[in-house]
């Protein structure tokens, strides 16, 4: 086996020069631009590698986000407060009437605050308005397989939005 003396030529090495990519700062012929790497740029095909769900399959989720919704929303207000939802409901109720925010490293970021404070504005201070935007982004949830679909495919993000939208823990 013979090892070759000259180091072989990586395609990376090198730097930006005046917008772009050179491999020796002499050699012009040696310059590489972005349509060296992603051939399909700028025929109007390029897309990242995350392929856009068929019409079908967007129905599918559809209804799953719709599905999951309607049994995030089925007795909300009828079941009892536990101890981290009554904290966050009175916390949100304070701002709500206007008390502020003022935050405690114990309980969590003000969006959740501001998001149910938001809730009793619109819909009235009661249980089912407290939980109402948790139960809303936890159908939301739902969807985020499909951020995942490049890397876990078609039936992982199918399978990951069937056991959100039903699981036990995320109802209730």
């Amino acid at each position: 086996m013979q090892i070759s003396s000259s180091k072989t030529e990586n395609p990376m090495d090198g730097r930006w020069v005046k917008g772009r990519w050179v491999r020796q700062e002499n050699d012009v012929s040696a310059s590489i631009t972005a349509k060296d790497f992603l051939p399909e740029l700028g025929k109007g095909r390029f897309t990242l590698g995350i392929s856009m769900p068929s019409r079908m399959e967007w129905g599918f989720y559809a209804s799953l986000v719709l599905i999951a919704l309607a049994m995030r929303l089925y007795d909300l207000g009828g079941r009892a407060v536990h101890h981290d939802e009554s904290l966050h409901g009175y916390f949100a109720y304070q701002m709500f009437v206007g008390g502020g925010y003022d935050h405690n490293p114990l309980m969590h970021g003000m969006f959740l605050f501001h998001s149910i404070a938001t809730s009793f504005f619109l819909f009235g201070d009661s249980e089912f308005s407290m939980r109402l935007p948790m139960a809303l982004f936890g159908a939301g949830l739902v969807l985020v397989p499909l951020i995942l679909k490049p890397r876990i495919g078609q039936f992982g993000s199918l399978a990951c939005a069937i056991l959100l939208a039903f699981s036990p823990s995320l109802i209730y």
